[in-house]
């Protein structure tokens, strides 16, 4: 493990190597995504509306019902994984380097996981607008 330097930061030691560069971008890009699907498909069809589906279960059918803007707790929830991950990658770097590549693998894995959850409740919207 490399000594830090009085001036140099675990997290701008870390932003100097290529994965975490590229974790991150891939991150915030899928977050993005995420997002911009939910404004652009959704956002105009249930505005305003006072109830929307948000989850569907193969046994009952549509079993969560809520308000329109509750569609925006999985981008809320992938940005706070985000940091999360950032802050335990940062922490753990001075002491296990390959626990921050795990941390940053993590928060990749999750963001794909929410962007798939999202594009099932874009789908559930369209199908009961």
């Amino acid at each position: 493990m490399p000594l830090l330097s009085k001036h140099q930061t675990p997290l701008r030691e870390m932003s100097r190597l290529r994965y975490f560069r590229v974790v991150s971008v891939l991150s915030l890009l899928v977050w993005l995504a995420t997002v911009a699907l939910l404004v652009i498909r959704v956002l105009p069809i249930i505005y305003g509306k006072t109830a929307v589906p948000l989850h569907y279960n193969i046994h009952v059918g549509v079993d969560t019902v809520g308000p329109w803007w509750r569609i925006f707790v999985v981008p809320v929830l992938g940005l706070a994984i985000m940091l999360v991950n950032t802050f335990l990658a940062q922490y753990m770097w001075r002491r296990d380097q390959v626990l921050s590549y795990v941390a940053g693998l993590a928060a990749l894995m999750l963001q794909l996981v929410l962007f798939t959850a999202t594009v099932f409740i874009v789908y559930l919207s369209l199908q009961y607008a």
